[in-house]
């Protein structure tokens, strides 16, 4: 006795490109291997990277991959016959790692040829130049030529011979076609304390202009401070003017009093 499977290659916004039928062995039913391995048998253009869903009871796409969920998507067949989805999964680049590669042997780029116009560049070294200080981790010898240094493990380098015959292919290996060369110390440092110099000078400019306008804020401060300050005296002396008229005043009430009381009339003032 065998289970009918009815498969549907689906693509593009679950579009079915595809559908085949075919009969599995009672024996092999809830085999998942077995089972993908004749998927991919009798689609004949489907790629090695695919994933098998079931429809559930609620309508829903689940996916599987072992024995036990076979299974229970074998118990939500209907009709005899067991409805398998297949998608195709796309491949990427980042997918396959690094030492999944054979190793390759990498060679500087020729130079130009020499002539009267075409100088070689000067950062083009010679074709087997020695790296200085460094030494191969597979050989324990030196470097000369290319140098291929581990993008993952510190400090550790091949030369091109170890690194030919697949030494160290767990990891990603970065070529240096020419030794590292250093600046001269002389000058560069000459230049940097000239800059740092010409920077604190720049700093200390500003920092004094800065205080110069700080002074003269507070100058200016102080200037409003003794203006306030001489302004209430001023109107001070205002009310001891007009004080001084009254007392006039008065005292000229007093006297007409004073001229009037003889006649018998009285003033009031």
């Amino acid at each position: 006795m065998s289970v009918t499977v009815k498969a549907y290659l689906l693509g593009k916004d679950e579009a079915v490109k595809e559908i085949r039928r075919f009969a599995v062995d009672q024996d092999v039913s809830c085999s998942f291997e077995y089972l993908s391995k004749k998927t991919g048998s009798v689609f004949s253009n489907l790629n090695s990277a695919f994933t098998m869903f079931y429809r559930d009871e609620d309508g829903d796409l689940v996916a599987f991959s072992s024995d036990d969920e076979l299974m229970m998507g074998l118990a939500c067949m209907k009709n005899d016959t067991f409805r398998l989805f297949i998608r195709e999964r796309k491949e990427h680049r980042r997918d396959f790692p690094h030492h999944a590669f054979p190793p390759f042997t990498f060679t500087p780029p020729p130079p130009p040829p020499p002539g009267p116009h075409h100088a070689p560049p000067p950062h083009l070294g010679p074709h087997h130049a020695l790296h200085p200080n460094v030494t191969c981790d597979g050989c324990d010898g030196a470097v000369v030529g290319t140098r291929f240094k581990c993008s993952v493990c510190p400090n550790y380098d091949l030369c091109s011979a170890c690194q030919a015959r697949g030494t160290h292919t767990e990891h990603a290996l970065l070529p240096i076609w020419h030794p590292l060369q250093w600046f001269p110390r002389g000058k560069w440092m000459k230049r940097m304390r000239h800059c740092m110099w010409n920077q604190n000078l720049n700093q200390d400019q500003a920092q004094a202009q800065n205080l110069n306008l700080n002074q003269e804020q507070v100058q200016e401060d102080q200037e409003q401070v003794q203006e306030n300050q001489e302004g209430p005296g001023v109107s001070s002396s205002t009310p001891s003017a007009s004080q001084s008229n009254v007392d006039f005043l008065k005292n000229i009430g007093e006297g007409v009093a004073a001229m009037l009381s003889p006649l018998g009339e009285r003033c009031h003032c």
